[in-house]
């Protein structure tokens, strides 16, 4: 393992991800009184796995939730990250046996996550919610959610026909015609009526406002992170070009990973350094001169005293 910075500055170092819980999305303030929303994410009980060296990797026949650009191919290993532990008799003999190398018990979830040599992590270590810092910018992909099979309006955001004072018979919630002219056949790519949801929907540059130590939470920025309450996510470190550019040799998230020191505690509570706290005071008056009320004469008086 690696624990130096000159592998955390270069563009091309890949660190691990984990894998989140969503709980749902709170309210939130700058400094400046401009209110926003936030995702609180868990990490729950996560470990790593196992890891694959790049010679033992198939990239050709290799299927990838997340693209993989060709450079990449032969420089990157890849490493299983599981989360939330389970009852071994609930899992069969075959796949508890994947979690012997680790030494932790069976992962109800797990995820691969592409990783450069220089980030390796040995198995069996467990990875928290100060993986990131506050402040950093991160990826998000999850499974958005399943609405089952669903009309042309609601699936697409459809008008709809005429109400029924202009003459519309049955023609309310439809989508109109699906084509005419020359080709007798309905073009490809036309939106109808089908499944929506249930897709991989991955969000990138997600501000990272605040951290919880003691519950493992993430607050991300934004109300519409993809994926139901209680469902998972990849969290990752964001591959945006302008994100990655800000990272120095001395300002850096944990390489290859947070690694708790033996008489250090860290605060429950991690905040941005743009975000408003509620434990501390709004307006302080020391530098503020105060100075004391005068009577105020009326309109009527004063015109009394002139007559």
């Amino acid at each position: 393992m690696v624990h130096g910075n000159m592998a955390t500055t270069n563009p091309e170092t890949i660190r691990t991800g984990v894998i989140g819980l969503k709980l749902g999305t709170l309210p939130q303030w700058d400094r400046k009184g401009n209110k926003f929303y936030v995702t609180l994410v868990q990490i729950i009980d996560n470990h790593v796995i196992n890891y694959t060296p790049p010679e033992m990797i198939n990239f050709r026949t290799l299927f990838t939730t997340r693209p993989l650009r060709r450079d990449l191919h032969g420089k990157v290993g890849m490493i299983v990250v599981g989360a939330l532990s389970s009852d071994p008799r609930k899992f069969t003999r075959a796949y508890n046996g994947l979690f012997e190398q680790a030494g932790v018990p069976p992962k109800r979830k797990l995820s691969r996550f592409f990783i450069t040599p220089n980030s390796v992590i040995k198995p069996g270590t467990p990875l928290y919610a100060t993986h990131f810092r506050c402040g950093d910018y991160v990826d998000v992909q999850a499974r958005s959610i399943d609405y089952g099979f669903q009309g042309a309006m609601r699936r697409y955001g459809f008008r709809g026909g005429p109400s029924d004072k202009y003459g519309a018979t049955k023609f309310h919630r439809k989508r109109g015609t699906v084509g005419s002219g020359r080709k007798h056949k309905i073009l490809p790519g036309t939106r109808m009526p089908g499944f929506m949801g249930n897709k991989l929907v991955m969000m990138k540059g997600l501000k990272v406002w605040r951290i919880n130590t003691k519950y493992n939470v993430l607050y991300l920025m934004g109300p519409a992170v993809p994926g139901p309450n209680h469902g998972y996510m990849r969290i990752q470190d964001s591959t945006l070009y302008e994100r990655r550019q800000k990272l120095t040799n001395d300002d850096h998230p944990p390489f290859p990973t947070y690694f708790p020191e033996d008489g250090k505690v860290l605060q429950e509570e991690i905040f941005a350094d743009d975000i408003y706290r509620f434990d501390q005071p709004t307006l302080t008056l020391d530098d503020v001169q105060i100075s004391p009320l005068t009577s105020r004469r009326t309109a009527a008086k004063t015109a009394q005293k002139k007559k």
